[in-house]
């Protein structure tokens, strides 16, 4: 579980196209950490464009990986 804080930090990436590397870098943090801590933030890639959504903005249709609507 992560501290309040490094949620609030994560959820700044909301409607972004931020890497990995470059969130790690920003929340020092592990690359490898990067995604646990944005899922716990409520945040999620877009499958299509790597943009950063709230989880519940994704759908994913007929065993389609999570889109935003911007790419569905």
């Amino acid at each position: 579980m992560w501290p309040a804080e490094m949620k609030d930090a994560a959820q700044e990436f909301e409607g972004t196209c931020a890497g990995i590397g470059e969130i790690a870098e920003r929340l020092a943090v592990d690359e490898d950490q990067v995604e646990d801590l944005m899922l716990d933030a409520g945040l999620e890639r877009c499958s299509d464009c790597e943009w950063w959504w709230w989880v519940g903005e994704l759908i994913g249709d007929d065993g389609r990986p999570a889109t935003c609507e911007s790419c569905r």
